[in-house]
């Protein structure tokens, strides 16, 4: 008795609460060492693909070699067989009849085995046609032959030494196992790194709006309510985990042992480098000095051949033997100079992939792709 009470029946309610909140670090030591690590790993990644680039153009120009070399001397030997042949349609009927001393039996043996290795080295030319189509990226059913001669590349415009200290500053294995042992390196810095305390800044933002309206029991006024709150600070934090179970101490243990472990691979590759550097020049060498004696071969050979023709002419039964064997003389001789070429170019092509240099004539687009 006395008392009056009241009962309120809500009509319209409503709300809103956006609010940011920003959280940003200012000393992360374990942040630092990550980031280089990845960057090391980025690099690594990258120098596998031009090592890759560079494999793949050095498959390319020894195929492409080994090609013309066979192209070449396919038509040689056709060149010579097609000599037999003249030969013998142009000796008397006499010597060609059926008698068992035919003198031009000797000769007939001799073009059929040009043919046959004609025929053989064809087999090799398709071969190598569909490898260096296969390595070009072409379509299964493509075959490449090459349009020019072979001929000797352009000379090795470096010394011995000059080529070792190349391809220890530039090649890309050792630079890869560099950049991997950086990048574990950083890896078990960033595991020790979290070790200690991180500073952070903290900013925090809060806008709310409430509105609302109501009416007493049995009775038509209505109370309406509608504000604007909010609510902001700013502060530093600190992070500091302590205990781990050891878990990021055995991290930092297996990121260091991984990093002596790409150390060494990196000496490894270094010696590597250096014998191939070493064995390719060499070749290169040997193959300069052959140069000129094979040519000088050939050219002696050529004579031996024409003068050999030149007495088969006068006395066929007599020179028969002697035709042959400057025939093959002859072929051998030019077995001689296209594998002189073949080495000196496949030289030259080693240097440039084991000491991570282009060829000159390449051009810049081919060395992008």
């Amino acid at each position: 008795d006395g008392v009056d009470l009241f009962e309120f029946n809500f009509r319209d309610s409503g709300s809103f609460y956006p609010s940011a909140y920003l959280d940003w670090s200012l000393i992360n030591l374990s942040r630092t060492s990550r980031l280089k690590a990845s960057k090391a790993g980025v690099r690594s990644r990258s120098l596998l693909t031009a090592q890759e680039g560079r494999d793949l153009l050095l498959s390319l120009q020894s195929t492409y070699y080994s090609l013309q070399t066979l192209r070449q001397l396919e038509v040689v030997i056709h060149d010579l067989y097609k000599l037999c042949r003249q030969i013998i349609a142009e000796s008397p009927a006499a010597d060609r009849s059926d008698s068992p001393n035919n003198i031009t039996d000797s000769l007939t043996t001799k073009a059929l085995e040009l043919h046959t290795q004609r025929i053989r080295t064809q087999q090799e030319v398709i071969r190598a046609s569909a490898m260096l189509a296969q390595l070009a990226g072409l379509p299964g059913d493509a075959f490449i032959l090459p349009k020019t001669p072979l001929k000797p590349s352009a000379p090795w415009s470096h010394d011995l030494a000059s080529s070792l200290k190349l391809a220890t500053q530039q090649r890309e294995s050792i630079q890869i196992a560099s950049s991997r042992a950086d990048q574990y390196a950083w890896t078990a810095s960033a595991a020790e790194n979290r070790y200690f305390p991180e500073l952070y800044l903290e900013a925090y933002a809060s806008v709310w709006r409430e509105r609302y309206s109501l009416t007493e029991t049995n009775k038509l006024d209505i109370v309406t309510a509608d504000g604007i709150s909010s609510e902001q600070y700013v502060g530093f934090g600190i992070s500091w985990p302590l205990f781990d179970s050891g878990v990021n101490s055995a991290a930092a243990t297996a990121g260091r042992l991984q990093a002596a472990a790409e150390q060494e691979r990196m000496r490894q590759q270094q010696l590597i480098a250096a014998q191939q550097v070493k064995t390719a020049y060499a070749k290169y060498t040997a193959q300069l000095i052959l140069k000129d004696n094979t040519r000088d071969q050939l050219r002696s050979a050529e004579r031996a051949l024409t003068g050999a023709r030149q007495h088969y002419q006068k006395d066929p039964s007599r020179a028969v033997t002697t035709l042959i064997q400057a025939i093959d003389l002859y072929l051998s001789a030019y077995r001689d100079v296209l594998d002189n070429t073949l080495a000196f170019n496949t030289a030259v092509a080693q240097l440039h992939r084991y000491t991570s240099t282009w060829p000159e004539h390449l051009p810049s687009m081919t060395q992008q792709h």
